[in-house]
């Protein structure tokens, strides 16, 4: 499979030290197939790593992957619970039925996506976690939305662009000021996406 090719790149590439690893899988706009590069990743990584988390931080996104039943969305605590309501995040870990691999959900919608994704909280739980998984895969926002998402890597991960198929030389000339105005080109990888 092409994402497992990928999966070997990254690991080759990024993580000779084998130690824990931080992919944030982010777009420039809606439509990109950014949650389906993150849940292609974790079916990937989980089928060599004994211990992958996804952690969907994206609070715009509706509908981040089908790990978690859309019946069961609203009965199920996130990130969002742990940063704004105060539950313990051990209380946000799913585990999908027949995988290998575990899941932080968005939880509820928040009135202020900016102070959660901002918050001290999201980069503790980030770094408590990378105790417990070897690969965190975060399902991020777009980076108009919130550029400052290198943040999240924690100096211990890439930032992997999905770039649809269909996209304009216009959007890609913008991806390319956005990799030079916050210097990631060392950490960044783009993958088109259909």
């Amino acid at each position: 499979k092409q994402i497992d090719h990928f999966r070997e790149r990254i690991l080759t590439s990024l993580n000779s030290e084998k130690r824990p690893l931080i992919i944030a899988c982010s777009f420039y706009s809606y439509g990109e197939g950014k949650s389906v590069l993150a849940a292609s990743l974790v079916k990937s990584f989980s089928r060599i790593h004994s211990k992958v988390l996804l952690m969907e931080i994206d609070p715009w996104c509706d509908l981040p992957n089908r790990f978690v039943p859309i019946f069961q969305r609203n009965n199920t605590l996130g990130i969002s619970d742990y940063i704004i309501n105060g539950c313990e995040l051990d209380d946000t870990m799913y585990y999908p039925a027949e995988e290998s691999f575990a899941i932080i959900p968005r939880g509820n919608k928040v009135d202020a996506p900016y102070d959660m994704l901002n918050s001290a909280k999201l980069i503790s739980a980030i770094n408590q976690k990378l105790n417990d998984f070897s690969v965190i895969i975060i399902d991020a926002p777009t980076i108009t939305q919130f550029p400052e998402l290198d943040k999240l890597l924690l100096d211990k991960g890439v930032l992997i662009l999905a770039v649809s198929h269909n996209a304009k030389i216009k959007q890609l000339f913008k991806i390319k000021e956005f990799i030079k105005r916050f210097s990631l080109t060392n950490k960044l990888g783009l993958i088109l996406t259909r």
